[in-house]
C-alpha cells in the first residue's frame, strides 16, 4: 500500500522536471508540541526534499490526516492532551493510515517507552537530541528511497 502511494507521487511529479528540487517530494507530517524543534525539522526536511505539514498536537494532526495520507510521520511522545502513542494507536487502527511508517523522535528514552512505542506502532525510534541528518536518512530508510542532496 505505502508502495503504491509512494509511487504514485512520484508520477503525478513527473519524471522530466527541470525544478532544482527532488522530483519526488515525500508528505510527511510532523508532530512535535515544542514551536523551535518543529520549525527546525521542517526546515531542514523542506531543504531535503520533503514536502512538510506541521501539527503542535493531536485536534492538528487529526485535522492533517483528514485532509491528505502522508508518506511518513515524525512524532515526539510528549505532546498536551492525547500523548504520541495514542496517535500511533489510531493510525494503526485505521485502514488508510495502517501502513503509513511513524518515526518517533523523543527525550523520552527509557527502554520501557521505546517499547511501548514499537507496541503502539511506531516503525523506528531515535532518541533527542537528535542530527537533523538522521532524521532524513531514516525517512529515506522507511520509505525505501534514496535520494542525494537536493
Amino acid at each position: 500500500m505505502l508502495q503504491n502511494r509512494v509511487a504514485a507521487r512520484r508520477s503525478a511529479h513527473g519524471r522530466g522536471s527541470v525544478l532544482a528540487r527532488p522530483v519526488f517530494m515525500p508528505l510527511c507530517y510532523i508532530v512535535e508540541d515544542h514551536g523551535d524543534t518543529r520549525d527546525g525539522y521542517a526546515e531542514y526536511l523542506q531543504n531535503r526534499g520533503f514536502d512538510v505539514r506541521l501539527a503542535a498536537g493531536a485536534a492538528e494532526f487529526r485535522d492533517l490526516i483528514s485532509t491528505a495520507v502522508p508518506e511518513a510521520v515524525v512524532m515526539d511522545l510528549a505532546l498536551p492532551g492525547v500523548d504520541g502513542f495514542a496517535l500511533m494507536r489510531e493510525l494503526r487502527a485505521n485502514p488508510a493510515t495502517r501502513g503509513v511508517p511513524v518515526l518517533v523522535v523523543s527525550a523520552s528514552v527509557r527502554a520501557e517507552d521505546r517499547a511501548s512505542a514499537l507496541v503502539a506502532g511506531c516503525s523506528a525510534f531515535l532518541p533527542k537530541p537528535v542530527d537533523p541528518e538522521t532524521i532524513v536518512r531514516d525517512l529515506n530508510r522507511l520509505l525505501g528511497v534514496e535520494r542525494g542532496e537536493p
